[in-house]
């Protein structure tokens, strides 16, 4: 692994409504994995949203401003995109 590298996961919806529920079923402790692949419309649910490794500058700006801050094992604020409505916990 490369330094400055984080490792991220995502659960992707397409309505406010459902990120507000996962997002209150995950500060209620439920695993994000388990709601990434039962909720999400990502092709990365089946993996349990994970998503590898990034670095600077390899993420969509609007995430990167996000998940970089993030401290590992921190879930994101709901972030709307044309792509849906994302959540993202950093794993690494």
């Amino acid at each position: 692994r490369q330094s400055k590298k984080i490792r991220i996961r995502q659960i992707v919806v397409n309505n406010q409504a459902d990120a507000d529920a996962i997002l209150v079923q995950l500060k209620a402790g439920v695993e994000f994995i388990k709601l990434a692949r039962t909720k999400s419309i990502d092709p990365s649910g089946s993996e349990g949203g994970d998503l590898g490794y990034f670095g600077p500058g390899e993420l969509v700006p609007m995430f990167e401003e996000v998940v970089m801050k993030l401290q590992v094992g921190a879930i994101s604020p709901v972030i709307r995109t044309p792509m849906g409505f994302h959540i993202f916990k950093r794993i690494e």
